[in-house]
């Protein structure tokens, strides 16, 4: 084996050794609460004695040996700072999935931009589509391994990819598409973002398109984070004009001192983009669904306590908190219902959601009760 492959393994051996640790059980009561109110209504302090016992980040996919070279039939995109558009269909998109639309449809053709390559008709998934890292491709993180698209039919006017970054998730509204765009881990002599050894950022772009394919708002999600490691952006939300996302730790919360995860609100009808608001820190690394005037989102990570948090979406501020069993990983709406997923179960935490139909007031707060 040659030392490229061995220094691989050897990174991947410390990464599964540290995820087959266990993880401690979850604390019945945070100690952080100064108190709980009936219905999850909460006052909240730092507890900065909290300290995770672990170092290193769980992988998200499972992990691949590198492939130097691409599999025979599969054609490597000629260098360009951007993928050339296909013509657009006439046809009915074909789905990638039971549950998900797609108004827009999707190019004709197979294509490809670095390791990424999207097929004219959209593969089925072959893995869950809940996790901690949201992507809409099948592969690993690595920036020398392929990757499959398997989310929604990708319209001609999006392109694969931006220079060295590829298409990552893809969001639709019924008057708009939204593209996330990013590189991927570099490893031994690859080239990439970061390494096993390292917590830099990787670059995240995005792109918001008018269904007749004019580029509206592009926005350079590094320009806006507070620090140039330790943090990653895949939980994406497009709701009334505004973009939701959490600036998510990229591992344990200490490893970037408890400064991470916090929710940005930018106004992406704006010329410029703008900040609207930036939430606390570890409020999210949980997609985020608005409910009325509030965002519901979560936070949570192997040894620390895990949370569902619901926000003021005009202002950012924490209005209620509860305490889950395990780190949230999707969630699902229900009338006033609210089902979260988490990490390990297939079975729902089910929860009544009250208050969630009035404002927000300083002295009337939405609240989570938990239901049997």
């Amino acid at each position: 084996m040659n030392s490229r492959a061995t220094s691989f393994l050897q990174g991947a051996s410390v990464l599964l050794a540290a995820c087959a640790a266990p993880a401690p059980a979850t604390p019945s009561t945070p100690a952080s609460f100064e108190s709980v109110e009936p219905w999850g209504n909460v006052t909240v302090t730092t507890d900065p004695a909290a300290t995770p016992q672990a170092s290193f980040p769980c992988p998200p996919q499972p992990i691949a040996l590198p492939q130097v070279a691409l599999p025979p039939g599969l054609p490597r995109a000629p260098a360009a700072s951007e993928s050339t558009p296909a013509p657009q269909a006439t046809s009915s998109p074909t789905l990638a999935e039971p549950g998900l639309t797609s108004t827009t449809p999707p190019a004709t053709a197979a294509r490809r931009h670095g390791n990424l390559l999207i097929p004219a008709t959209p593969r089925a998934r072959t893995h869950p589509t809940r996790g901690y890292v949201p992507t809409d491709t099948e592969g690993t993180f690595l920036a020398s391994d392929e990757r499959v698209w398997v989310g929604l039919p990708v319209p001609a006017y999006v392109p694969a990819g931006l220079e060295d970054l590829e298409l990552s998730r893809l969001l639709e509204t019924p008057d708009e598409t939204l593209a996330l765009y990013r590189n991927y881990y570099g490893h031994g002599a690859v080239p990439g973002c970061a390494t096993v050894h390292r917590s830099d950022n990787c670059t995240y772009r995005a792109r918001l398109y008018r269904k007749d394919g004019t580029l509206t708002s592009e926005i350079d999600f590094n320009g806006l984070m507070h620090q140039p490691e330790h943090l990653r952006v895949d939980h994406i939300t497009l709701a009334d004009g505004v973009l939701y996302y959490p600036q998510s730790c990229q591992s344990y919360a200490r490893e970037a001192k408890r400064r991470c995860s916090d929710i940005v609100a930018l106004d992406v009808k704006s010329t410029p983009t703008r900040v609207l608001w930036r939430s606390a820190f570890l409020m999210s690394n949980a997609e985020i669904v608005r409910v009325g005037e509030y965002l519901v989102t979560g936070y949570g990570f192997t040894a620390e306590t895990d949370y569902l948090h619901a926000l003021d979406a005009r202002t950012g501020k924490l209005m209620a908190r509860v305490v889950l069993p395990s780190a949230p990983e999707e969630l699902r709406v229900n009338g006033a219902v609210l089902e979260v997923f988490v990490y390990g179960s297939d079975v729902p935490v089910r929860f009544a959601m009250k208050g969630f139909d009035e404002k927000p007031t300083p002295s009337k707060r939405p609240a989570f009760m938990r239901l049997r």
